[in-house]
């Protein structure tokens, strides 16, 4: 995100929350996923899979991580 620090939804712990989001997606992102959602953090993971709903087909699968590391 470009000011995770100043944002109005930023994590309490940005460095913590990216390192747990890493560790939960190792077993679950495919490398190409990396890619695609590393391109735009912000349009395709931030406001896709971190969200309550997504018509993004991965949503399912990816989107328990990103709440169990935003708690």
């Amino acid at each position: 995100m470009k000011a995770p620090r100043t944002s109005r939804y930023a994590p309490s712990d940005p460095e913590g929350y990216c390192q747990c989001l890493s560790s939960g997606y190792q077993k679950v992102m495919t490398p190409a996923e990396e890619v695609f959602y590393g391109q735009n953090f912000e349009a395709k993971f931030w406001r896709g899979i971190a969200q309550p709903r997504s018509d993004d087909p991965a949503w399912p699968r990816l989107n328990p991580v990103a709440v169990s590391c935003m708690q």
